[in-house]
């Protein structure tokens, strides 16, 4: 399903529209961007397309356009949300190299992760990353996802093979943390 615009400060969380594919599909294309992301294989405009429409009628996940500016310059989303043991997988991905180091990817992190837990209920939401991606590890760190686990040598990058580290949030550490803040 798509999640309903939200906006922050610096971006605005909207649904996806069938605009969006191009965008998308360029910003994967490029090696920057894409090195770090567990799937890297290219998409047609078709299998984008069908991507954006099959994130509308998917009930067991939520997706978002990211927007800077009234620019797309990303897409964040649940995945695989087992609405019976409260518990989603959120990927959040930022296609403009220029925008990296901004606090885009925490911000975007913090609005989806009180989401997840204020609107949908959810009670914890999982996440990872490559161990090369140290500002993916940061910015998950931020709002309060902590490792739990790796799967080792399990991607092949910038020819070696790294990690890929596990993460998670439970909503009692976000609540937590929120009345610290």
């Amino acid at each position: 399903m798509y999640g309903p615009r939200i906006e922050g400060e610096k971006v605005v969380l909207r649904p996806h529209c069938a605009e969006d594919a191009q965008p998308f599909i360029d910003m994967l294309a490029n090696s920057t961007v894409n090195r770090y992301l567990a799937r890297q294989e290219p998409m047609s405009l078709q299998a984008e397309l069908e991507w954006i429409e099959a994130r509308a009628t998917d009930p067991n996940s939520f997706g978002w356009t990211i927007e800077v500016e009234g620019q797309c310059v990303g897409t964040v989303g649940f995945d695989h949300i087992s609405w019976r043991r409260g518990v989603a997988t959120v990927g959040i991905f930022i296609g403009q190299p220029t925008l990296w180091g901004q606090g885009i990817t925490t911000e975007v992190a913090s609005l989806v992760a009180r989401y997840a837990f204020m609107q949908l209920g959810l009670r914890k939401i999982q996440s990872g990353y490559l161990a090369p991606n140290v500002a993916s590890g940061k910015a998950q760190a931020r709002i309060g996802l902590v490792e739990v686990g790796r799967w080792r040598a399990e991607h092949f990058r910038d020819g070696q093979w790294v990690d890929h580290i596990l993460t998670e949030l439970h909503r009692d550490d976000w609540l937590a943390s929120q009345s610290e803040s």
